[in-house]
């Protein structure tokens, strides 16, 4: 319970210096390598994402998902109390490789956050965080070797557009072909 109520406090003091400087007329520099943890957009989202993992872990999430047949992935998307979604998770696996992209939305169902694992035959993990803005901008990428040798599978293919930023319709289109 302390450490939710230690982020919950970062999260608020980040989101009030923010809206501090916004309100002041200074903008913060965009998120980098040095900043990106404590960037008060990246802060907001991680929040959300906090929330909304709670929510689902306390069962307050309803949840639908399938099996879809053209690649044979999980697709699961979880709502929220006024049947918006909040979390859209894709799980599959090819001939060299299993990937599981997690998406993660806002209130006004905006993509805010995509977490991506890829693991691969070599023995390899690896790890993107991207962030969005609330224009679907992404403000933030992060790539991280978990484990191996690596994958060679680069930020491009990701702007390729794997990101699901209508996950109501990317789940009707592969779920109702039954």
């Amino acid at each position: 319970m302390k450490v939710v109520l230690v982020k919950k406090v970062r999260a608020i003091g980040a989101i009030l210096i923010f809206a501090g400087t916004v309100a002041s007329g200074v903008v913060p520099p965009p998120p980098n390598e040095t900043n990106w943890l404590s960037h008060p957009a990246v802060v907001e989202i991680r929040g959300l994402v906090e929330r909304i993992d709670e929510q689902e872990r306390r069962g307050i999430l309803a949840s639908a998902r399938c099996r879809e047949k053209e690649w044979g992935g999980m697709l699961i998307i979880w709502r929220d109390n006024r049947g918006k979604a909040v979390k859209y998770v894709r799980d599959g696996c090819g001939e060299d490789s299993c990937w599981k992209y997690t998406h993660y939305y806002d209130g006004c169902t905006r993509l805010r956050f995509v977490l991506v694992v890829i693991r691969a035959v070599n023995r390899s993990q690896i790890e993107y965080r991207h962030y969005f803005d609330v224009a679907g901008t992404r403000i933030w990428s992060k790539l991280k070797l978990l484990s191996g040798a690596g994958y060679p599978v680069g930020p491009d293919e990701f702007n390729a557009g794997l990101a699901a930023f209508d996950p109501e319709a990317e789940f009707s289109r592969y779920c109702s072909q039954r």
